[in-house]
């Protein structure tokens, strides 16, 4: 989980990965075919650029909170039944 703030540039391999970076409208993304993601050599410039790198890491922090810990005990939790208290 990046939680550090520090930019992931991530490689686009097959429908999987293209539909999180999609869903999460993930902006530091390549791909070796690089038709419908820039190639690395592109993201790597890209990647040169402060406002793209403070907006990756904006992104990454985003799509880390779904990934707490805590967010997904308790959605594990929801989807078993169980519905009372608890806490992590």
């Amino acid at each position: 989980v990046m939680k550090s703030g520090v930019p992931v540039l991530v490689e686009v391999q097959g429908p999987a990965f293209e539909k999180f970076v999609d869903g999460y409208e993930y902006s530091c993304v390549y791909s070796k075919a690089g038709d419908k993601y820039p190639t690395l050599k592109e993201a790597l410039e890209n990647m040169k650029d402060v406002s793209a790198r403070e907006k990756c890491q904006e992104e990454g922090l985003r799509i880390a909170e779904d990934f707490d810990p805590e967010v997904v005990v308790k959605q594990l939790l929801n989807t078993l039944g169980y519905d009372g208290e608890y806490e992590c």
